[in-house]
């Protein structure tokens, strides 16, 4: 079974999430937009980067048009918010 920490290094290791388990699927939906994949979690997902020194920094990014929707970093610490869309790549 894969958790939010091997979804998490997945991420950091990969461009595009590959097909996932249910139980990693349920944290987001993929649609498409403009005929490509694209992802939007379905509720806040957060972890710990395992990387050995690893530092996201200390910010918050918060959506111009829905301020529910962020993404915030704290040293090691990543989390992304409910609704935040990505495609995959970018």
């Amino acid at each position: 079974m894969l958790t939010i920490a091997g979804t998490a290094a997945c991420l950091e290791s990969c461009s595009a999430p590959a097909a996932a388990s249910a139980a990693v699927a349920s944290w987001y939906e993929e649609t498409l937009y403009e005929g490509k994949p694209f992802y939007v979690t379905k509720n806040a997902v957060s972890w710990k980067s395992g990387r050995k020194n690893a530092d996201f920094g200390h910010w918050t990014a918060v959506s111009v048009y829905d301020p529910a929707v962020y993404m915030k970093a704290e040293g090691r610490q990543f989390t992304i918010g409910s609704g935040y869309g990505w495609d995959g790549v970018t």
